[in-house]
This record gives structure tokens, sequence and C-alpha cells, in this order.
């Protein structure tokens, strides 16, 4: 089966065709809300739920916040080369589905059903949602957000599909129905026999085994009794015949024992011989050892002698050549030592004519040193000695700011406004001379004139001629002087203040001030670089350079100028004397060595020659005091010979002593002797037995004993009849269970193999040296290695859900073999990490060429190397409003 197409319309707020869908691996992204989960449900409610009915579960597929319109769903899928149309609204009126395919163009419940004949599922009510046990295969090959941690689940279709398609493909009919219902008839028989849980007896066996038990422990009574008469009298005679033999044969130990006590006593005189002779040839032998140990001994020190000689000779000459060794290391010891003594008076001489060069080297550096800070200090006074004037010229300018001015020049601006005004109010009067005359005080010539502008009562004088009386009118006149003079009270107010003339020169002064600060300003980041210590520091480093270089100078007896060149001239013979005298160090210390060596090797060689003599001294002395090498040979010949004889006659008496019995004889009396007790015994012991049988046959009487037994022989061997019947049913019963049961679990766990090794190229990659672990009921329980196997619930989560998604695949596959069914995936590998999810996406595309995949995430760039055939990536959401009285979260509205 191949989904071709899904589209959704007012489905809770989601309105998207997903066009484009390849028969293999698709991936599907978007980000959280974009639709991807809402795509996923639609499908399934497209493929599982019936669109009768109004449930609770179809009403949440309303959209939100918009009219009431119905949820549609159109899917297109190609299912045995045929390609069908599917199309469903849901919460109509009665049965709003249509399919069409083919011929066939079905509509309702005749369009449900024939859906769910395709798909393999049993058709949903439309009261309820579809349970997993109604999904068939689906229910492994669809995974919904959240549930990727959670094994395959079976249900009764999917389990009997997979196992039929298994039994197909292995031939294994032991695993499928007709096997299973054998085993059951055979576990009903079974069951007649023993328990189901512990295979214990039931009755059916017990009753005839208990009775068996009975009768063959009564016919064991009546036979012991019948027989115990019959057995009385045979034993009689055997007792009888017993007594007489164990007589003759007790007699005859009797003499046996008589004959060995007399032989006993024969030998012990004969044991006491060889005991001496023994004695004399362990003494002989010691004798013998003792004189063998001194001529070895004796020898041995001679040859010891002979060695200390030649070692005492050789050493001597040794030890002379060490004298010598010694000499010719002394000799060349001495003459490096003079060598380096020569060296290092040489060293001594031009290090004092060094040191005197380097006191003039550092004089002149410290008077150079001095003349630098001497200047440096000279440009600093100077500075601070501007800076000084600059601070006085600054403390000699008023305190006036560029405030004070702005507020001055707005006084000013405001004066001269006022002014103006009054002017424009004021009256204006021109005086025109038609001849020369005198007006106010000034001469005007005739023909001139001269304009006047009065703004209060004012006379003109026109001398000799008139007076002219002029009053300008209004109040506003009057109010405009009164702000004229108000305005020029505030200006000469300002100007006191200040302690300025005018505006301009209270203006010149805030430059001059903005001037000074900015020389001052640059004089201290002068002085600051030039001087960064502080002028203090500077003169107390001067001071102390110039009485550093006085200091000097006084020491100084060398009146000759600083020569660098006889300097340089004096550091390089130091430093080949240094060189020469460290090769002749090496040379003194390499002669040193060697004389120590030397000293050391000629004491060891003396030590060892005067040890080697004192031994040799003393080994002559000892061998002096010993008797000769030819007497203890002798002596050792002789103790030779008495050890041969005395061993000769040891064997000698041996020989009779064993002729005669030997140590085995005491060993025979003793067991003669206990022989002949025994039998005594046996022979009471019997004698009593046939007094007791006598007594046993003389009190009997036959009591109908024999007929008893008959009687009782033919109801056991009744019962044993029965028994054995039953116990043969119940047998094979167990068997037939047993053989059953083991095939039909082998061959079940021979039908997991193929799944099982489709799974395994898959689980290498993520899983090395696992195996997937399933029951004969193809439940997925875990992983198996060879270190164990692990349950499910006790893996990782992120390793559930691989285990649980390659076991899907898996399963797919097997159902797949003839008709390649979809794997729908939503957000399955959230708890898995990049790596992980790496290897997974092989598997993904591996699986992807054998059915179709529809991968749905929110992570699209995990899976950038997944390399599917169709890419579809899902817009981003718009904005939505809440959504009123809604409880439950949406399952595409949780962010994973």
């Amino acid at each position: 089966m191949w989904i071709q197409r899904i589209a959704v319309a007012n489905w809770r707020g989601l309105d998207f065709e997903l066009d484009g869908l390849d028969p293999g691996l698709n991936l599907i992204a978007g980000p959280n809300e974009s639709g991807k989960s809402r795509l996923v449900e639609a499908l399934r409610f497209a493929l599982f739920e019936s669109t009768s009915g109004k449930a609770a579960h179809k009403k949440n597929l309303e959209s939100w916040g918009v009219a009431p319109e119905k949820p549609q769903v159109a899917v297109a899928f190609e299912l045995d080369g045929t390609t069908w149309h599917l199309e469903k609204v849901f919460l109509g009126t009665g049965c709003n589905t249509r399919l069409r395919g083919g011929t066939e163009e079905l509509s309702g419940e005749e369009a449900e059903q024939r859906l769910s004949d395709l798909l393999g599922v049993a058709g949903g009510t439309g009261r309820t949602e579809v349970k997993v046990q109604d999904q068939g295969i689906w229910s492994l090959l669809w995974v919904d957000q959240g549930e990727s941690q959670g094994e395959p689940v079976h249900n009764t279709d999917s389990q009997n599909l997979i196992l039929g398609l298994l039994t197909e493909e292995i031939g294994e009919v032991a695993a499928g129905e007709s096997g299973k219902r054998v085993l059951a008839l055979a576990e009903t028989e079974r069951n007649r026999y023993y328990t189901a849980s512990t295979g214990k007896e039931k009755d059916t066996l017990t009753r005839p085994r208990e009775s068996v038990a009975e009768l063959e422990q009564r016919l064991a009574v009546a036979v012991a009794r019948r027989d115990a008469l019959a057995n009385a009298a045979d034993e009689l005679e055997r007792a009888r015949a017993a007594v007489q033999d164990l007589k003759t044969r007790h007699q005859e130990a009797q003499g046996q024992l008589e004959d060995l006590r007399e032989r006993h006593q024969q030998t012990e005189a004969l044991r006491h011989d060889l005991e001496l002779a023994e004695e004399r040839a362990r003494t002989a032998a010691r004798t013998q050892d003792e004189a063998a140990k001194k001529v070895e001994d004796l020898t041995r020190e001679h040859e010891e002698l002979a060695s200390l000689s030649e070692a005492v000779t050789s050493g001597g000459e040794a030890l002379k050549e060490a004298e010598t060794a010694r000499d010719k290391a002394q000799a060349a010891f001495d003459a490096a030592r003079q060598d380096h003594e020569a060296q290092q008076q040489s060293i001594e001489s031009l290090e004092g004519r060094l040191r005197t060069l380097r006191r003039q080297e550092k004089l002149a550096a410290q008077q150079v040193e001095l003349e630098r800070a001497a200047k440096r200090l000279e440009e600093a006074r100077k500075l601070g000695q501007r800076e000084t004037e600059i601070r006085a010229e600054l403390n000699a300018l008023p305190r006036i700011t560029a405030e004070d001015v702005t507020r001055l020049r707005e006084a000013r601006d405001a004066r001269n406004t006022a002014r103006a005004t009054l002017q424009g109010a004021a009256v204006s009067v021109e005086v025109t001379a038609l001849g020369e005359i005198d007006v106010e005080g000034a001469r005007l010539p005739a023909g001139e004139s001269q304009q006047f502008t009065i703004d209060e009562d004012r006379a003109l004088t026109l001398r000799n001629v008139a007076t002219i009386q002029v009053r300008p009118g209004g109040g506003e006149i009057v109010a405009l002087r009164d702000e004229v003079r108000q305005a020029e009270r505030r200006v000469a107010g300002l100007l006191e203040e200040l302690g300025v003339e005018d505006v301009n020169a209270a203006d010149d002064i805030v430059r001059r001030r903005e001037r000074l600060e900015e020389e001052l300003e640059r004089q201290q980041k002068t002085l600051a670089q030039q001087v960064p210590e502080g002028v203090p520091a500077l003169e107390q480093a001067v001071a102390e350079l110039r009485a550093a270089v006085e200091a000097a100078t006084a020491q100084t007896t060398d009146a000759e100028p600083f020569d660098a060149e006889a300097l340089q001239r004096a550091e390089s013979e130091l430093e080949a004397l240094n060189q020469q005298a460290s090769e002749t160090r090496t040379r003194r210390e390499a002669a040193q060595e060697r004389l120590s060596e030397t000293r050391t090797a000629l004491a060891a060689r003396d030590s060892d020659l005067k040890s080697k003599q004192d031994q040799q001294a003393r080994l002559e002395q000892r061998l002096a005091e010993q008797p000769s090498l030819d007497a203890l040979r002798e002596e050792l010949k002789e103790a030779e010979r008495s050890y041969r004889e005395l061993i000769a006659a040891r064997d000698a008496v041996r020989e009779r002593f064993q002729a005669s019995g030997g140590e085995g004889l005491a060993a025979d009396l003793e067991r003669a002797g206990k022989a002949e007790a025994q039998l005594g015994a046996q022979l009471s012991k019997q004698r009593e037995e046939v007094i007791r049988l006598e007594t046993t046959l003389a009190a009997g009487s036959d009591d109908g004993r024999h007929e008893q037994v008959l009687d009782l022989e033919a109801e056991l061997t009744q019962a044993r009849e029965a028994l054995a019947r039953v116990e043969r049913q119940a047998a094979a019963a167990r068997r037939l269970y047993e053989v059953l049961d083991r095939e039909y679990r082998a061959a079940r766990e021979r039908l997991t193999q193929p799944v099982i090794e489709r799974i395994r190229p898959y689980l290498q990659a993520l899983f090395p040296g696992s195996e997937v672990w399933l029951d004969e009921e193809l439940n997925l329980r875990g992983l198996r290695s060879d270190s164990g196997q692990e349950a499910f619930e006790f893996l990782s989560g992120g390793a559930r859900e691989q285990l649980s998604l390659l076991v899907r695949i898996g399963l797919a596959e097997v159902v797949g073999s003839g008709e390649p069914w979809p794997l729908v995936l939503d957000d399955v590998l959230v708890n898995t990490d990049a790596e992980r999810i790496r290897r997974m996406q092989r598997a993904l595309f591996s699986a992807g060429q054998k059915m179709q995949i529809l991968l749905f995430t929110c992570h699209g760039s995990l899976f950038d190397s997944l390399g599917p055939d169709a890419y579809i990536e899902l817009p981003a959401p718009p904005v939505r409003a809440p959504a009123p009285n809604r409880s439950e979260a949406r399952p595409d509205e949780v962010g994973v």
C-alpha cells in the first residue's frame, strides 16, 4: 500500500494538503504547531474511524474560534495496483464517506465496509474510538507522538496474520492453528492424570498404585509366614552340615597353629644373630666412610694449597701493575692540577680588569642617565612654572562662566528690544535751520536738519529763538518707558555683579578662561607624559643619580676614560680562558677519577694478595699437623676389607633366617591364631542355630498359609494389570503433550527467526553484539547478547524507542512480503541523541527501499543526512487565539 496524498480542511484549525508522497522514505518536517500531529490524526481518522455519529472524540476535531465547519479529510492511496480516493466529512448527518477506485464508487456504510476490507481492520461503529485490537496489522505500523518508547502491540488479527505468513515462509504447520488445537487436546488428556501447574499425579493414578502397594504388603506378609516353616527345615539341614564342616576345619587350624609355634622359637634365635651381624656391618661402614672422607678432605686441601700458591704469585704481579698505573695516574693528575691553577690565576687577573672596566661602564651609563634625568627635570620645572603662571592668570580673571555671559546677553537683548519698542512708540521731531541756529547747545548750520526721538516730556531749546515743549501722550509709552528702565537696571546689575563693562568684555573673559584652561590641560598632559612618576620623584631620582655618580667617581682610581672595545676584548679573553679552564678542569677531574680508580684497584689487589697469603699460611700449617696422604689411603684399604668380610658374614646369617621363615613367620603365627579362634566362634554360633531351628520346627504347624498366598497373588496380579494400563495411558498422555509442546515451542521459535533475521542488519548498527529477544508470540521482550539478556522495560528511554522502531520495521517487512504496508511515525526519536539518530537514519533509509515510511518530525535539521525520497517542509503556524473551554492540550501542541 502506498499513501499518495493527504488533504484536510477545518481540522482543528488546519487546512493543508500533503501531496507528492513517495512510495519510499518520506520526511515531513515542521516546527511545533505546524500541523504534523493533526495530519497524522486526520490520516488515522480517515483509515479507521467511521464518519457516523458525533462522539466526544470527534467533536474535538472542530476548529477553534471560527464558524463551525465540518472537519474533512481526503486520502489517495494505491493498493494491489489500484488507486483509491477516500473522502470523509465528520460531525455531519449520517455516514459521509465516499470511496472510489477502479470500477467501484461507493458511499456511506458500503464505503466504510469496503475500506475496512481493503485495510484488514474491523469497521468502527462511530460511537467510540477504534481500539488497538480492531486495527489489524496497523497497530504495529503506526506510532503516534509520545508513544515511541512503547513496545509494538499485537492484536489477534496482526498476530495471526504474521504467524500465518511466517508459517508459509518456513513451512511450519505445527506452529499454526492446527498445531495449537492438537496441543490443546493433548494437554486435556494429560491433565486427567497430572495437575497442569506442578505435574503432580492425580487420583486417577494414585488410587490404583496405592491398591497395588497394599496388596503387595499383604502378600509379602503371607509369603513370609508360609515360607518360614519350609525355610526352617532347609536351614536346619544346612546348619548341621555346616557344624560338621566347621569341626573338621577347626581341628586342622589347631594343628597348623602348634607347628608354627615350634618354628617361631627356632627363628627368634637366628633373628638375634642377624641383628648382631648387621650392627657390626654398620660400624664397619661408618669406619670406611670416615677413612674415605679423610682421604678426600686431605686431597682437596693439597689441591687448594697449589691453587693458592699460583694465586699469590699472580697477585704479586698484578699488584706491581696496579702500582705502576697508580703512579701514571698521579703524574697526570698533578700536571692537570698545575695547568688549572695557572689558568685560574690568569682568570682572576682578567676578572679584576673586567671589574674595573665594568665600573667605568656603569659610571658612564650613570652619567648619561643623570644628564637625561636633569634635562627632563629642567623641562618639567619649566612646564610646572608655566602651569603656575596659567593658574595665576586664571585666578586673576573674574569668575565668569558661559552661563553668566548667556544671562548677560539675554538681558542686553531684552533691553535693546524694549528700547526699540519704546522708540517706535515715541514722538519724532525734526528741526530744519533756515539760518544758522543753536539747538540744545549745538550749532545747526542753515539748510541742515536734526532728528529728535522723544519718549517722555521734554523741552527743546532753540537759543535766542524759542523753547519747544514736547509731551508724548498715551499710557502705553509710559509702560514701555518703565520696561526700558527695568531692562537697563537688570543689565547694569549683571555688569556690576560680573565686574565687566559690557557683554563683549564678559565674552572675552570667558574665551580667555577657556583658552587658559585648555593650555593648562595640555601642560598637565605633557608633564604627565614626560614625568609620569612626578616631579618630586624625578628630583629625588636626579639627586640619587648625582650622589651615585659622585660616589663612583670618588671610588674610581683609574683616570682613563671608559673604553668599550677594551671591555669587549677582556670579556672575550675571559670567555676563552673560562673555556680552557673548563676543559682543564674536566681533564683534571678525569685524571683525579682515574687516580682514585687506580688507588682503589691497588688497595683491592693488595688486600686480596694478603688474604690469599694468609690462607696459604693457615693451610700449610694445617697440612703439617695431619697424617700423610699415603697413610690415610692404607687406613682406607683396611677399612674396606673389614667391611666386605662383615657383609659376607651378615648375608650368611640372613639366608639361614629367611630359610627358617624370616619376618613373615611371626605374622603367620598371629594369623593362624586368629583363624583358629574365628573357626571356634563360628562353630559355637552354628551349633546354637541348629538348636534354634530344631525348636522352631518342633513348635510349627500347617495352618492354611499356602492357600492364603495363592489368593493374594491372584488379586495382586489383577491390580497390577489395571495399574499398568493406567500408567501406560498416563505416560502416553504426558509424553504426547511434552513432545507436542516441545515441537510447538520449537516451531514457534523457528517462526521468530525470519523476524530476527530481518531486524539483525538494522540492529547491529545501534546495538553491536546484541540480538532482539522475541517470545513465541512475537512479543518484544528485550535484547540478548553473549553476556546475558536485558528486559525491554529496563532499557533507557532512547534504547527502547530505537529497538521498538527496529522491531516494527522487521514486522512490517514480514507482513509486506506480498503487498508492502506503510509505516506512519510521528516524532519517534525524541529521546535519541544525535549520533544514534544518524545510525537510525541508515536503518530508515534501508527500510524505505522496501516499504513506504511517513516520518513526521519537528527536528528537521537532525535528519539532514537521511536522504529521503521525498522531503516536505510544513510552513510555520500563524498566531492563533487561545481556545476557549478546552481543558486538554491538542497532541500537536505539545513541544518535543
